[in-house]
Order: structure tokens, then sequence, then C-alpha cells
């Protein structure tokens, strides 16, 4: 069991390591090709994008608070950031588990179960994955059409089966499960599905604002259509949704940049989606410590 997961972490490591190396020489071998002038970038646009992707962030810890008052045990907003921010850090350490570990440890001093946690990580993974396929859905008419580009819909199809957790029926079963697995003495709480949309909403608002902070960096770039907005939110969102289905990516880690550079080549040049790729990871880790900063010392 050691064994395995020793080799579980070394092939995390040797995958972000490949992918950014491949990546960064990618970069470097097209940066003729990069018609950009460094010396004009617009350094508010690129501020205003620091400024979103925190935002972001700390709506995700909130939404997250949301759910846990829904399963009744509300938490304050300062404490709700300060939980989520921390065990959120660990998503980056290989393993794939820290951040849950961490969660469900921090929850319990505040008086959170473990069931309770688990519960409400499960219902957060779910909000996450299916507002982002919403976006996506919503984003599909804006984009021009590509050549080849009809042969994903079948795959984002097949992803909105997704949304089936959202019938009460499942909802309440997966998070009864969890729930009564780790405290039996705790007794779920049997959701409406006009509860379940509620705790679904937020989230879609959240990624409105990465999707703002995302768009916001490609302008500090480059001057790019106002229209493509909604395209670039989609990419954005599903991006995520590959960096978390790569389950040996720690935090989406590579595999969010490969999603992005893909998606945004069919708009953009090849190195500058790389640029933008990896700019955009470096932003959003900076915006992270910055709340964290702010939830360690307020």
């Amino acid at each position: 069991m050691q064994s395995k997961r020793i080799v579980k972490v070394i092939l995390q490591a040797l995958f972000v390591v490949l992918v950014f190396f491949f990546l960064g020489r990618s970069l470097f071998d097209n940066w003729q090709r990069l018609d950009l002038d460094f010396t004009k970038i617009n350094y508010f646009y690129l501020s205003l994008s620091l400024v979103f992707f925190a935002l972001a962030w700390a709506l995700a810890a909130l939404a997250w608070g949301y759910i846990t008052k829904k399963l009744k045990k509300p938490l304050g907003s300062k404490e709700t950031l300060k939980l989520w921010v921390f065990s959120q850090s660990a998503r980056y350490i290989p393993g794939s588990v820290w951040q849950v570990v961490g969660r469900v440890y921090l929850g319990e001093k505040k008086g959170l179960s473990k069931g309770e946690t688990l519960a409400s990580v499960a219902i957060e993974t779910s909000n996450l994955i299916i507002s982002s396929l919403v976006v996506l859905a919503l984003s599909l008419p804006f984009w021009p059409k590509l050549t080849g580009m009809q042969n994903y819909y079948p795959y984002f199809a097949a992803g909105f089966l997704v949304f089936g957790f959202l019938h009460p029926k499942v909802f309440n079963f997966t998070t009864g499960f969890f729930i009564h697995r780790l405290d039996k003495k705790e007794k779920p709480h049997p959701y409406l599905f006009k509860e379940i949309i509620q705790m679904l909403l937020p989230y879609l608002f959240v990624w409105l604002v990465f999707g703002t902070g995302f768009f916001l960096l490609i302008l500090s770039f480059q001057g790019f259509p106002v229209a493509y907005f909604p395209v670039v939110t989609g990419i954005f969102a599903l991006s995520w949704v590959v960096g978390f289905l790569f389950v040996i990516a720690p935090g989406g880690l590579g595999a969010r940049e490969l999603a992005l550079v893909y998606f945004l080549g069919l708009f953009l040049s090849h190195p500058l989606a790389i640029l933008l790729a990896i700019s955009s990871r470096i932003l959003m880790i900076v915006a992270e410590l910055l709340i964290l900063a702010v939830s360690a010392f307020f």
C-alpha cells in the first residue's frame, strides 16, 4: 500500500514536470511567433486580473460556507474563509487527498463532524463540475464555427450526465452516505430540489468572476474582442474540469494548462496560449496566497 502511494506521488510529480517542461520548450521554440511587445503590457488590466482571481477564490470559499449552512452547521464568513483557504492550499501536495484531510481536520475544530465535512466536499465538487458545464453550455452559441469542433459535442453531451446528481433522491443518498458512514449519530437532512439549486447557483457566479479575471489577463497582453468573453469563460471552466478529472495531476497542475493551451489555440497563436496558461496559473497561486495571508492575519 505504501509502495503504491509512493509510486503515485512520483508519477504525479513527473507528470507536472514533463508538462511544464514541454510547454516551456514549445514557448521557447516558438518565441519568434509571439507577436507581443512586453513593454506595452497593460499592468492595470494585469492588476485587475489578480484582484478578480482573488475575489473568485474568496467567493468559492463562501459558496462552500453556504453549503455548510444548508447542512445546519453554519460558520461565520471569517471562519469559512480561513478554513477553506488553508485546507485548499494543500491540493498541490502529491497524493490528491490532503485538501480533503485538511478540511475534515479543521472542520472538526469548528464543530463539523467528519461525515458533514465530507458531504459538504462532495456537494462542493459536484456543484463545481455541474456549474462549469452550465457555463460551457451557455458559451457554446458564442463560439465561432471551427472545423472539427462538432467532433467534441458528444463528449460535452456526455459530461452533462453529471446533472443527474441534482435529482433529490441521488443528492440525498450521496450526502446521507457520507454523513451516516462516518457519523452514525448524525441524522442526514433531506433536501428539496429548490435547496439543491440554491447551493449550485453561487458557483455560477464564481466561474463568471474567474472568467472575468482570465479575460482581463488576455487584455493585459493584447487586444481581444469583448464578444469572446463568454468563450473565454467557458474555456476556463472546461479546463478546470479537465484538470480535476485528470487525477494524476495534483490540483489540476499541468492538465488544466494543457486544456487551456489546446482550446485557446483555436483562437490565439500557440505561443500566446502557452504564455496565458502559465501566467494564469501563476496569478491564481499569487491570488490564493493573498487570500491566505488576509485570512491568517484578520
